[in-house]
C-alpha cells in the first residue's frame, strides 16, 4: 500500500485526482449558486457542502423532515455543532448525486425553505 501511495505521489496521480475533485466541486457549487439564488447561504467554492442559514420563523428539523418527504435528505446543524449554541441552519451535501439530480434536489430545497420563511 505504501508503495502504491508513493508511486501515485511521484507520478502525479494524486495531483490529477485532486484537480479533478476540485473542478467537480466547483461545478456543483456553480449549480448551487444558480438554483439557490435569492437565498442566503455560506460555502467555499471548492467544497462539496453548502450551509443554508434559516430565518427565525423556520425550524431546521421541520424543513429537514419536509425535504425527506420530497426524497431529499439534508442535515440540521446539530450534529456538527461544537458548542452549546446550535446554528439555525441546514447543511446541503452536493457531491453524492449526479448533476441533474443535484439540480432537482436543490430546486426542492429552495421551494421548501421558501415555504417556511
Amino acid at each position: 500500500m505504501t508503495a502504491i501511495a508513493t508511486a501515485w505521489l511521484d507520478d502525479g496521480t494524486v495531483t490529477l485526482l485532486e484537480t479533478q475533485k476540485r473542478a467537480d466541486a466547483q461545478a456543483r457549487q456553480a449549480v448551487a449558486d444558480e438554483v439557490l439564488s435569492g437565498l442566503r447561504y455560506v460555502r467555499h467554492p471548492s467544497s462539496y457542502f453548502v450551509w443554508l442559514p434559516l430565518s427565525e420563523e423556520a425550524r431546521a428539523d421541520q424543513i429537514a423532515m419536509a425535504l425527506l418527504q420530497e426524497q431529499v435528505s439534508v442535515s440540521t446543524a446539530e450534529p456538527f455543532t461544537t458548542s452549546v449554541h446550535v446554528p439555525h441552519a441546514i447543511r446541503l451535501a452536493l457531491g453524492s448525486v449526479d448533476m441533474h439530480t443535484l439540480r432537482q434536489a436543490l430546486m426542492k430545497v429552495k421551494r421548501v425553505v421558501g415555504a417556511y420563511s
